[in-house]
């Protein structure tokens, strides 16, 4: 119950349940950004890294614990079930009993598990084995109990060594071992908070009071216990700072232990830290979960629901005390499991996820409700009372400017969510950046970017509501791109991604919430976005077995250098044959996205590049001029220059999406000249014939190939030869490089 506890076991037996906990360490493991599918390619090269050959000197493994001697002994037929159950017991309570073969220096990590073993067993145990369990169960102020007996490192107790102070107006009792005068102290300490804070609270929001003992009371314990002889914390009933012992499984009666060691209280922003009063507040609030009926399976099903609530509960009942703040990164750190996964405390830290809704929403009382809930559906049902993973309560963790500070802003709380990836989107052309999005009910998966200058273009393929699939680019077979199809609801059920961009020029980030595709423009500074922040999760709590995924490939952010908004420089044709030359030069070229002028702010959040990037010539100079001889002698003369103006209907469009390996990878297309209209005038003379003037159209200046690739840096550069036979030739060469726009 309370922490770092990562689970709770529960003893059916006799009409007694017993409570067992264990810290359980473990380690996350983070994908390389880099990670592409197999099928999935970047454009951009691979980095190949060297590592040393160093040589290790590996230690050998740790001796087998004590728990796992037992299960050794018990396979090679030593001994049998119901002894190896005793033992772990024996174990567990630091019992003499237990034989010196199995005395390890260490207990075992999985020490709390063996509980699962006795509830199973437990109705086929001989009486001789429950006779050797059941003292165990028995608390130290009733005969019987444990602490009674000899043959364990604490001094043994009886019932009469123990006294109590009433609290909550004689329905609780706080019991200490009256020998110890500080004991009492303590003891008195708890009974006052019980009575003036955490009985009132708790029983007025929840709306029912525990279930009382067959003396009208809630029994409170101080007690604790350090192993002498081994390794670790020796705290019967828990290894944490406190436990809430149940009876049984439901509506049923409890005993509350709480680690006598503990100061009086953490105090106002205490920082993590835990009292007396504090841990009161959270195994309180156990005891009144347990006096609601529960619908599926009691003992385990809502236990990480009840610890969630309970560690929400401190903070309840005392706001500024902040004694929750230590299980936060339990959670933050370890949110990619299903929702009821207890590895390593990561259920106290989902106390985040109650308290936002509960404060956003003005709603402490969705507490009682879930727990209510709890009587005709299982805890993931029961969770939808607060919130099942919205939006907004996913985006609240990332608890950092420019994406919001809820935390911090609500509770003096600093820490924030961790990521899956966290890097930076650049491009040398074009790269796609992975994000994997299997999930189960509650899963969570983060994923942060920052955006380099190289980039130009971003866009984002929501995997989880569209599939997406490699295609045909406009039914052209030699040009692919990934196209997206709506997947039915079935298939996507559960599917919420929220992806926050921070555009450059707002204060606050700006959330989409389940966008199939994003596309932006970072050539307008309006549209410029400095920081990406996407959020995935299935909110589907109605099966806990189903893993919601892609249909088809994984989302992904796809980044290039293809220039979106404005493009300027020069351009040029050179026609010869037969000695003469004609030139086209145009200086100044300003091609501008074909809808800037009637773009307004809120347009940012628009697609407006989507599929193509198409660009206007709006102005630039033009000089024409020919000269030279032909073979016949005839010589050709004649020059002129234009202006370029908005009226001219030349456009370019460039290709930002087009998969690697495509055959107009990162190209562009199109053809430019003077405005319409304007002609030259070409002078000829020949030998012996007057003077000859032809007027012909200007033609064009610029006309790439649609194959040549922008360049890395953005540029649109590139020459262009064309044969046209007998010697004769047209070359355009061309050198744009980008801007941006306002």
């Amino acid at each position: 119950m309370q922490r770092p506890v990562s689970f709770l076991i529960k003893v059916l037996g006799l009409g007694l349940v017993f409570l067992f906990m264990i810290t359980v360490m473990g380690t996350s493991a983070t994908p390389l950004a880099s990670a592409i599918p197999p099928g999935q390619v970047s454009a951009d090269p691979p980095v190949v890294v060297y590592l040393p050959i160093t040589m290790v000197n590996y230690a050998p493994p740790p001796p087998p614990s004590s728990f796992e001697l037992i299960d050794i002994a018990l396979q090679e037929g030593k001994i049998d079930t119901e002894t190896a159950l005793e033992y772990k017991a024996f174990v567990v309570f630091d019992d003499e009993r237990l034989p010196a073969a199995y005395q390890a220096s260490d207990v075992g990590g999985e020490a709390g598990l063996f509980m699962l073993e006795v509830v199973e067993a437990y109705p086929t145990l001989s009486a001789e084995a429950q006779a050797v369990l059941e003292p165990f169960f028995i608390p130290p102020y009733q005969e019987g109990s444990f602490m009674a007996q000899s043959g364990h490192s604490r001094v043994a107790t009886a019932p009469a060594d123990w006294a109590y102070i009433e609290a909550a107006g004689g329905l609780a009792r706080v019991w200490y071992l009256k020998a110890n005068p500080e004991l009492q102290r303590k003891a008195g300490v708890v009974a006052v908070a019980l009575t003036s804070d955490i009985w009132p609270k708790e029983t007025t929001l929840m709306g029912l009071t525990p279930i009382p003992d067959d003396a009208g009371v809630q029994n409170v314990v101080l007690y604790d216990h350090q192993r002498a002889s081994w390794t670790g914390a020796f705290v019967p009933w828990g290894n944490g700072d406190g436990s809430m012992v149940p009876k049984t499984c439901s509506q049923t009666v409890s005993t509350i232990y709480i680690r006598q060691s503990l100061p009086d209280t953490s105090g106002i922003r205490g920082n993590g830290k835990l009292g007396l009063i504090e841990v009161a507040a959270h195994e309180f609030m156990h005891a009144l979960q347990f006096s609601f009926p529960l619908a599926v399976d009691p003992c385990m099903e809502y236990d990480w629901l009840g610890e969630a609530t309970a560690t929400w509960a401190e903070d309840f009942v005392y706001p500024d005390h902040d004694s929750e703040h230590k299980t936060a990164l339990w959670y933050l750190n370890k949110h990619i499991p299903v929702i009821n996964k207890r590895t390593g405390g990561r259920d106290y830290g989902e106390y985040l996820l109650v308290y936002y809704y509960t404060h956003k929403y003005n709603d402490p009382d969705a507490v009682r409700r879930t727990w209510v809930s709890a009587g005709s559906m299982d805890s993931l049902m029961s969770f939808i009372n607060l919130g099942a993973m919205s939006s907004d309560q996913i985006a609240s963790l990332w608890n950092e400017n420019p994406f919001g500070t809820f935390f911090k802003d609500q509770d003096e709380m600093n820490d924030g969510v961790s990521t899956n990836i966290n890097t930076t989107l650049k491009t040398t052309g074009f790269k796609e950046y992975v994000m994997v999005d299997d999930l189960y009910p509650g899963s969570l998966r983060v994923y942060h970017y920052t955006v380099d200058p190289s980039v130009r273009t971003i866009t984002f393929l929501n995997g989880l509501t569209t599939k997406i699939e490699q295609g045909p680019y406009n039914g052209l077979p030699d040009d692919t791109v990934f196209n997206q199809t709506e997947v039915p609801y079935d298939d996507m059920r559960g599917a919420n991604v929220v992806v926050m961009l921070k555009y450059e020029g707002l204060d606050e980030a700006y959330t989409w919430y389940t966008p199939a595709r994003l596309d932006i423009c970072q050539d307008w500074l309006t549209q410029r976005v400095s920081e990406i922040l996407v959020f995935m999760t299935n909110q589907d709590m109605t099966d806990r077995e189903r893993m919601l995924q892609a249909t088809g490939g994984y989302s992904r952010i796809l980044v290039s250098s293809v220039p979106c908004m404005k493009v300027t420089g020069t351009a040029t044709k050179t026609f010869k044959w037969a000695n003469v030359t004609e030139t086209l030069s145009a200086s100044g070229l300003e091609y501008q996205y074909i809808i800037y002028d009637s773009l307004t702010p809120d347009l940012r959040f628009a697609n407006l590049i989507s599929p193509d990037i198409l660009m206007i010539l709006i102005g630039g100079s033009v000089t024409w001029n020919i000269g030279g001889t032909d073979s016949d002698g005839c010589t050709y003369s004649g020059s002129d220059s234009f202006t370029i103006t908005k009226d001219n209907s030349s456009m370019l469009k460039l290709q930002y999406q087009l998969l690697p390996g495509s055959r107009r990878f990162l190209g562009y297309e199109g053809n430019a000249g003077p405005d319409y209209g304007e002609y030259v005038t070409t002078t000829v003379k020949c030998p012996g014939i007057d003077p000859q003037i032809f007027t012909d159209p200007v033609g064009y200046f610029f006309m790439p190939d649609g194959e040549t690739p922008v360049g890395s840096d953005g540029t649109v550069s590139g020459i262009r030869i064309i044969d046209n036979g007998g010697g004769n030739t047209t070359t355009f060469e061309w050198n744009l490089t980008p801007s941006m726009l306002p």
